[in-house]
């Protein structure tokens, strides 16, 4: 057992009971009445842990539901442990350390093994604990490995070190900016000196976590925990510090979702602009009747192997169809014209991973990811797109917003191909905003 510091003694009589029965003072000076941002709570396992399950057990009780973010060699040694943190309100993710990131040494034979790595740990969590993994953390994010990870289309990237100061949007391998978000560590933890010095690194770190809760100059404020740290001690404060300072200022654990949400919410506001598409005033005008007779013609047949047509109904092209629909989805009640703006097709056909049965998704949600992608489609069309806890080609998500601007509850998708999958644009057309 691993013996604790006197400091760290003082900081459990401290979280307890006082002698004589009675409460004690409370270690926490950071005590806000109100909370403005959500709280991110990371559970970092980088080693094998003798009770992962245990441990996520006294977290969810406390409140502290977050994401565990699995070192991707110990994936398949957790596996057993893993569906009842998802039971508990967990999600999981993966941590990739440093420097073995995606992309670090491209072209090198780590560089390769990495990549292998993580899709391979990718693939065995999702089999393990029944979702797709949307969060991946790391040491230091590097400019290359955060191309190939938003590539991979993880949610979150979510380094412990990072240059930036605010979330951002990753830069593509294209050089323009990807879908997947960075969340750089927020408050900053303090020195990592201070734990072995006094033992009272965490009550530090949940102080600084308390204050920027409060101000909520940044939507998210994440809560690092490695795994291999937190003792009886540790969680005894962790539970003390959620009863004591998060219920009663009502803060909110996040899960990978919602964190991916209101960040994106936060950076429209700091940009202080309006979805491109309607500042686009000098863009082609497509009528909503058109759009409907093109959704039409792209209705997709209950079949795999379907290519799509070249042209639509109206003169559309598909790259015109697909900017067409995410904006109607993304302003669903207004009954004006659409204002197209320049975008360019897909640059490549990645191979469809869907099922020969196809996959059945919720209308909903699809019309939620179109909206969400809208701001975005500066670029070209993204060549993947994740719904659900599914990856759709952008040929199969063409299809899928085709079928759900009915309001059939489910839509089902099958294996599409675009009309020339090996020319430039795939046989898309380009829109020009013209």
């Amino acid at each position: 057992m691993r013996l604790l510091s006197p400091a760290l003694w003082a900081l459990v009589s401290v979280a307890g009971a006082a002698p004589g029965g009675t409460e004690s003072a409370s270690p926490f000076q950071e005590q806000p009445s109100t909370c403005s941002a959500g709280l991110l709570v990371e559970l970092r396992v980088l080693r094998d842990p003798s009770d992962l399950a245990g441990l996520l057990s006294r977290l969810s009780a406390a409140g502290l539901q977050g994401v565990v973010l699995l070192r991707t060699d110990l994936v398949e040694s957790l596996a057993g442990q893993l569906p009842s943190a998802v039971e508990q309100g967990h999600e999981m993710g993966l941590w990739l350390g440093q420097p073995r990131a995606p992309g670090a040494a491209e072209g090198t034979s780590r560089s390769r093994s990495s990549w292998s790595e993580l899709r391979s740990a990718r693939r065995s969590l999702r089999r393990s604990s029944g979702s797709l993994p949307r969060a991946v953390g790391l040491r230091e994010i590097t400019p290359r490995a955060e191309a190939a990870l938003n590539e991979l289309r993880f949610s979150l990237l979510l380094p412990q070190l990072d240059g930036a100061d605010h979330p951002r949007r990753a830069v593509s391998l294209q050089g323009y900016q990807g879908l997947s978000l960075v969340i750089p560590p927020y408050p900053v933890p303090p020195p990592m000196d201070r734990q072995a010095a006094d033992g009272s690194h965490l009550l530090a770190q949940l102080e600084l976590s308390a204050r920027a809760l409060h101000t909520g100059e940044r939507p998210v404020v994440r809560l690092p925990l490695a795994a291999q740290a937190l003792d009886e001690a540790s969680l005894a404060l962790l539970e003390r510090w959620s009863s004591e300072v998060l219920t009663p200022c009502g803060a909110r654990s996040l899960d990978l979702r919602t964190a991916e949400l209101e960040t994106r919410r936060w950076l429209r506001e700091q940009q202080g602009q309006q979805p491109r598409a309607k500042t686009a005033a000098l863009g082609r005008r497509l009528e909503r009747a058109q759009l409907q007779d093109a959704a039409a013609a792209l209705r997709c047949p209950d079949r795999p192997g379907h290519s799509l047509p070249r042209s639509l109904p109206g003169e559309l092209n598909l790259t015109e169809a697909f900017l067409a629909l995410s904006l109607a989805m993304a302003d669903p009640d207004s009954h004006t014209a659409l204002e197209l703006h320049a975008l360019a097709a897909p640059r490549s056909s990645p191979r469809s991973v869907l099922p020969p049965e196809g996959v059945e998704l919720e209308a909903a949600q699809v019309r939620r990811v179109a909206a969400e992608l809208a701001p975005y489609l500066t670029g070209q069309v993204p060549a993947l797109v994740s719904v659900s806890d599914h990856t759709l080609t952008a040929a199969e998500f063409l299809c899928a917003m085709s079928a759900s601007v009915n309001d059939d509850a489910l839509v089902s998708v099958f294996s599409t191909f675009s009309p020339d999958p090996y020319a430039e644009g795939l046989g898309w057309g380009d829109c020009s905003g013209q």
